[in-house]
């Protein structure tokens, strides 16, 4: 049969192949704002293409704008567009974070890619509008939820574009009808046109993927390293469960939302407690033991001996530590513990493996012995992923690569997005014929027809699921194999998945048939709505209210808050606060976490004696709700910390529930410093200090060592040399210093100080993942 393609004025010819559901859902997309609900391989970029292609035709001098969640997705676009459009090169640009800023924003292309945080950032930043643009992709639209990118883009363009048309694009909503709601409200969408593989117009372009299920089940040494950790967790669990902070129908593994739903709890238990109860304590020492042992057991369940040694070193390496948390310290110092400890040490010098290890071996090679050309193998694990890319590398044919995501974790560097894009390069090319990837790999990206996927272990996610299931059966008859240890989590996270999926096709469904009774002709209704909001600003272009923002802050709601009331943000490193309102104002934000934390580390006090001597008004602004529940830190302690800000450095402290109230606040306070005229703000550094705020500057930067501290210690001892030279029994001698803070002052004092760069890198990093794993 002779294939059909499509016809247009602005594409090439004989490169759209025609397909009836493409044209009738690009019909859609051009009658109002549409989510676009299709399974992976079955051309939604190509809807895409139709929808922009008209949309340039209807509006010659407009702009059609792609947005993809990461680099490679937008580059991968990019190239399809430029291969399909009959246009000048210069119509086509590729803007990320590495083109300046300048740019950026002098871009004259018609149909320009991007990620949705390089341009949230121009946004905020005023260096570019949308006024133009008569097209908006968003790929993966799934994540216009909550404080992603796509919910502020989707809000300043419906305001500023002159004709707005939104198109979003994703193979998996969402597994429930709320957030598939959410999704919808967040992006103003009016109609949603989805398909199934079973869809009658789809159908005969589906290519069937045979699925098949592979179950093991725990070998005897990791059954008794098993029973070694349960026998521990029901303990905790069960003393959690008799004091009513955890549902008793809870399981052998632990929900998050049980977890922070009974830390919660017992938070504000505590500070209802003038003198907190040692008991209150206990158990919320248990609850985290009880999620250490959780991890441990998945660790052990779905992937091995190897990484839960990993995990156990790591807990080991923290109780070494000053500070370590008694969670870390009640799990390691418990026989049954001790016990899983040294089996698992036992066992893994045997060469004991987790047994899905052989199997997935086996069926790689069983694939590729069958004539596949490329298998992608699933885990959720760097680690993991590691072990595999070696044990599948040592096997005779099989030409392994690994694809990681670009964050650094526990030592080992990620791949930058164009050694990403040179890894996928290399697969599609058949340098490589198999594909050990993360989460990285299952979203979007085209990875040339992958003839078999295997998953090594299973995710509680529909989306994620169904995305790796869409890696093969593109083009061919794709096959698919799940690796399940019976029993165990394992199988538990599978079929949770499979219930979210089934749930999530049934939502859509749902929403479709809502979406068809509300079909009309003519233009959005929020259209009219949105341009007088536009036109509104215009006409507050001139000599609006400007804030200065600290670079550190711009990736933050309250900024996206800010934007969308029309001041103009300045960007820039701020050296004192957070945000700059006039030549006497400047605030420090802070979350009801980051609060408590800053007290601990007394950040907080530092900050405030730089704001203070700065500016002549200072403001502190903390936002969250339940300080003395979510923060960990005493209530007397954070009392005290208040009023000192309050008496000692006669600062204010405002309160906000959200970051769009901080955002009112902020704009307010502008308001009121801006209200006579447009002003010129001149940022401020710390000014000049005194002999005697140097010397306590310096005093104040040992450690556990605060502004009042450090004047006691100066009046003790008269100088800074003498500090500096005092033995611990001398320091121990002066209120506020204890042992352990005279101990650590003395550390700091005489040690030696770090040879190379290296050496303090690989400390900060012992540091950051200590507090990562907090």
């Amino acid at each position: 049969m002779l294939l059909e393609h499509v016809t247009h004025p602005l594409l090439r010819p004989r490169t759209v192949e025609r397909r009836s559901y493409q044209e009738a859902i690009a019909a859609t997309c051009l009658r109002g704002n549409t989510l676009v609900i299709l399974p992976t391989g079955l051309g939604k970029t190509t809807i895409a293409a139709l929808t922009a292609a008209e949309r340039l035709r209807l509006h010659p001098e407009g702009r059609c704008l792609i947005l993809a969640p990461t680099k490679p997705l937008a580059l991968q676009h990019y190239q399809t567009f430029r291969r399909v459009f009959n246009l000048e090169d210069s119509a086509f640009c590729l803007l990320t974070g590495e083109n300046p800023p300048q740019e950026r924003s002098t871009t004259s292309g018609r149909l320009i890619f991007m990620t949705p945080q390089v341009l949230e950032n121009d946004l905020v930043a005023g260096r570019t509008t949308l006024r133009d643009v008569v097209l908006l992709v968003l790929d993966e639209a799934h994540r216009a939820v909550g404080n992603y990118a796509y919910v502020f883009i989707a809000k300043n363009y419906a305001e500023a574009a002159r004709h707005p048309l939104v198109l979003g694009l994703t193979a998996s909503p969402g597994s429930s009808r709320e957030r598939i709601r959410e999704v919808k409200e967040n992006l103003g969408i009016r109609f949603v046109e989805a398909r199934t593989d079973r869809s009658p117009d789809v159908k005969p372009y589906v290519m069937p993927t045979q699925v098949e299920w592979v179950r093991v089940q725990l070998t005897p040494p990791l059954e008794k390293i098993r029973e070694k950790l349960q026998v521990f967790f029901r303990e905790k669990v069960s003393a959690l469960k008799e004091a009513g902070f955890l549902p008793t129908a809870s399981r052998l593994h632990l929900k998050f939302r049980d977890i922070s739903q009974a830390e919660e709890k017992l938070r504000k238990e505590i500070a209802r407690q003038p003198s907190p109860l040692p008991e209150l304590r206990r158990l919320l020492v248990d609850l985290h033991s009880a999620r250490k042992a959780s991890h441990a057991l998945e660790l052990l369940e779905t992937q091995g001996l190897a990484a839960l040694g990993e995990y156990f070193r790591l807990l080991e390496t923290r109780a070494r530590r000053a500070g370590a948390p008694a969670s870390v310290r009640q799990m390691l110092l418990d026989g049954r513990i001790q016990e899983a400890l040294s089996l698992t040490l036992v066992y893994g010098e045997k060469g004991v493996e987790h047994p899905k290890f052989g199997r997935l071996v086996e069926t790689v090679e069983r694939f590729l012995a069958q004539g596949a050309r490329r298998v992608i193998v699933f885990t959720n694990y760097r680690e993991t992923a590691e072990r595999l890319r070696v044990r599948l590398g040592e096997k005779p044919g099989v030409r392994v690569a690994k694809l990681i995501g670009q964050a650094n974790r526990q030592g080992e560097r990620g791949l930058s997005q164009q050694k990403q894009t040179g890894v996928l390069a290399a697969f599609r090319e058949g340098e490589f014929n198999v594909l050990v990837a993360t989460q990285v790999a299952e979203e979007g990206l085209d990875i040339s027809q992958a003839d078999a996927v295997v998953f090594y272990d299973n995710i509680p996610s529909a989306i994620r699921f169904i995305q790796r299931l869409g890696r093969t059966g593109r083009r061919a008859p794709g096959k698919a194999v799940i690796l399940l240890t019976e029993g165990t989590r394992d199988e538990a996270y599978h079929w949770i998945a499979k219930h979210k999926e089934k749930a999530m096709m049934e939502a859509v469904r749902e929403l479709q048939m809502q979406g068809k009774e509300k079909r009309e002709n003519g233009k959005q209704q929020e259209l009219g709505k949105f341009m007088a909001a536009a036109a509104s600003r215009e006409e507050k272009e001139e000599g609006k209210l400007q804030v200065y923002v600290d670079t550190r802050e711009a990736s933050s709601p309250v900024v996206r808050e800010l934007a969308s009331f029309g001041l103009k943000l300045n960007l820039t490193s701020l050296e004192v606060g957070d945000y700059v309102l006039s030549q006497d104002t400047a605030v420090e934000r802070k979350s009801v976490r980051d609060f408590a934390a800053s007290i601990v580390d007394r950040r907080l006090f530092t900050q405030a004696e730089r704001l203070a001597s700065a500016y002549r008004k200072p403001l502190f602004i903390v936002e969250g709700e339940g300080l003395y529940q979510a923060s960990g830190v005493s209530p007397p302690a954070l009392r005290g910390a208040i009023l000192s800000l309050i008496f000692d450095f006669r600062i204010p402290v405002l309160w906000t529930k959200t970051p769009g109230e901080t955002a009112l606040m902020i704009y307010s306070l502008a308001k009121r410093e801006q209200a006579e005229k447009p002003v010129h703000i001149s940022l401020r550094e710390k000014k000049p200090p005194t002999l005697a705020e140097q010397q306590e500057y310096i005093i104040a930067g040992l450690p556990s060592v605060e502004a009042t501290l450090a004047r006691k210690l100066l009046a003790a001892f008269g100088s800074v040399e003498k500090v500096i030279t005092a033995g611990e029994e001398e320091l121990k001698k002066v209120r506020g210093i204890g042992p352990r803070i005279a101990e650590k002052i003395r550390e700091v004092v005489t040690a030696k100080y770090p040879r190379s760069s290296e050496d303090a890198e690989e400390e900060r990093g012992k540091n950051q993942a200590e507090a990562a794993e907090d």
